[in-house]
C-alpha cells in the first residue's frame, strides 16, 4: 500500500513539471518550420517536426461501403443544439487554451490581397488585433498590410508550455461531467 502511493506520488510529481513546446517557422525566403518538444527542464528533447523522411509504402485508402455512412447530420445537429453540453464544451476549450503559457519571441506578419481594396478591409479588421497584441507584451509583434503586392509572410518563434498534470485534470473533468455523459448515452441509445 505504501509502495503504491509513493509511486503515485512519484507519478503526480513527473506530470507536474512542464512539457515545452519550441516553434520557429518562417515561409519566405526559404521556408524554415522547426518544432521541438523538451521535457524534464530540458534534459528529455526531441523534434517533433520536421521529421526525417520514411521509407514506409503509403496505403490506398479504401472508401467505406455506400450503405454504412458516418454520423447523421441529424445526429450532431441535435447534439450541437444540446445549449448545456455546447456550454460544457465551450468551457472545456476556454480552460485548456488558458492553461497554455505561450512566450512568443517574435511575431512579424506581412498581409497583402490581390485588390487593395480587400486589403484595406482586411486590415480593417486586423488593425485593431495588432493594436491589442503590441499592448499585451514587449516583445516584438508587428503585424502590417501590404497594399501593392498580395503577400502572406509570417515569421514567428517561441514556446508554449504545457503542465501535463493540468491537462489531465481539466479533460478527465470533461469527459467524466455528468453532462457529457448523458450526452454520450443518448447518442448512443439513439434518444437525443
Amino acid at each position: 500500500m505504501l509502495t503504491a502511493f509513493i509511486i503515485l506520488f512519484i507519478l503526480l510529481l513527473l506530470l507536474l513539471i512542464p512539457v515545452d513546446l519550441s516553434f520557429k517557422y518562417k515561409n519566405f525566403e526559404g521556408p524554415v518550420k522547426k518544432v521541438r518538444l523538451s521535457w524534464f527542464f530540458g534534459l528529455i528533447s526531441f523534434k517533433v517536426y520536421p521529421k526525417k523522411a520514411s521509407t514506409k509504402v503509403k496505403k490506398e485508402v479504401i472508401p467505406p461501403p455506400e450503405g454504412k455512412k458516418g454520423p447523421g447530420i441529424s445526429k450532431i445537429t441535435k447534439i450541437l443544439g444540446n445549449r448545456k453540453f455546447t456550454s460544457k464544451t465551450y468551457n472545456t476549450i476556454r480552460s485548456l487554451l488558458k492553461s497554455l503559457k505561450p512566450n512568443i519571441d517574435s511575431f512579424n506578419l506581412k498581409l497583402g490581397l490581390s485588390d487593395p481594396a480587400d486589403t484595406g478591409l482586411l486590415w480593417g479588421l486586423m488593425g485593431p488585433v495588432s493594436g491589442m497584441f503590441y499592448g499585451f507584451t514587449d516583445k516584438d509583434i508587428y503585424i502590417e498590410p501590404d497594399f501593392l503586392d498580395p503577400a502572406f509572410n509570417l515569421e514567428t518563434e517561441g514556446k508554449i508550455s504545457i503542465i501535463p498534470l493540468e491537462t489531465l485534470i481539466i479533460s478527465v473533468s470533461y469527459i467524466l461531467s455528468p453532462t457529457v455523459i448523458k450526452t454520450y448515452w443518448f447518442d448512443l441509445k439513439g434518444t437525443l
